[in-house]
C-alpha cells in the first residue's frame, strides 16, 4: 500500500470507531428512553380500564393493541432491540440514515464526517437525529403516505374511460399534492427527530 492510500483506509477505520463508540452511547440511551416513555404510555392507558379488562390477559393486550401511544412506542422498542452497527459509506454527498429495511444500521458518510462533523457532541447529536426518526416511525408514515396516493393514481389510471387523458392531467395534479403534503410531513418529520434526538 502507499503512502496516501494507507493514510486514507487509517482515517476511514477511525471515523468509523468514532461512530461506533458514539453510537453505542446513544443506542443504549435511546434504547433506555424507549423502554421508559412505553411503560408510560402503558400506565396511563391502564389507569381508566376497567376491572374486567385489566384481570383478563387477552381482553388486555387487545385494549392496548388499539391504543395509538402504546402501539407507536411498542414498534420502537421493537426497532431499536439487540445489536446495532454502523456503516460508513465512502460518498461526497453528506448524509446519514436509518433504516426499517436493513435494521438496527445507522449509515453515515464520509464526506458528513470529514465536513460538518468536528467533534464527538456533534456526531451524538447527528446520530440521535437519525435514530429519533426510526423510533418516532417516520419511515412507516412516510411510506404509508406514499403508497395511498401512489393507489390513488393507480385506481385513476384503471378505471379512467379517457384511455388515460383524464388521469394524466388528475394524476400530475395528485403529484403536485403529494409533493406538497410530503414537504410539509417532511419538515414536521425533521423538527420532531431534532426536538428528541436532542
Amino acid at each position: 500500500l502507499s503512502n496516501e492510500t494507507y493514510a486514507k483506509e487509517y482515517r476511514r477505520v477511525v471515523m468509523l470507531r468514532n461512530v461506533a463508540i458514539v453510537g453505542e452511547k446513544i443506542v443504549k440511551v435511546a434504547q433506555a428512553y424507549v423502554k421508559s416513555k412505553l411503560k408510560e404510555v402503558v400506565t396511563e392507558a391502564t389507569v381508566d380500564m376497567p376491572p374486567e379488562i385489566l384481570e383478563n390477559e387477552r381482553r388486555l393486550y387487545e385494549a392496548l393493541e388499539e391504543h395509538e401511544d402504546v402501539d407507536l412506542w411498542t414498534r420502537a422498542r421493537r426497532h431499536m432491540e439487540g445489536p446495532w452497527r454502523y456503516v460508513l459509506i465512502p460518498s461526497p454527498m453528506p448524509n446519514a440514515f436509518v433504516s426499517e429495511v436493513l435494521p438496527r444500521r445507522i449509515f453515515i458518510t464520509t464526506s458528513l464526517m470529514e465536513t460538518f462533523i468536528e467533534s464527538q457532541d456533534e456526531l451524538a447529536l447527528v446520530l440521535g437525529h437519525e435514530i429519533s426518526h426510526l423510533i418516532l416511525g417516520h419511515s412507516s408514515s412516510q411510506n404509508a403516505f406514499e403508497t395511498s396516493f401512489r393507489t390513488i393514481e393507480i385506481l385513476l389510471l384503471s378505471l379512467d374511460p379517457t384511455e388515460g387523458l383524464l388521469s394524466l392531467a388528475f394524476m400530475s395534479f395528485l403529484a403536485s399534492v403529494r409533493h406538497a403534503v410530503g414537504a410539509v410531513y417532511s419538515r414536521e418529520n425533521e423538527r420532531s427527530a431534532d426536538e428528541l434526538g436532542i
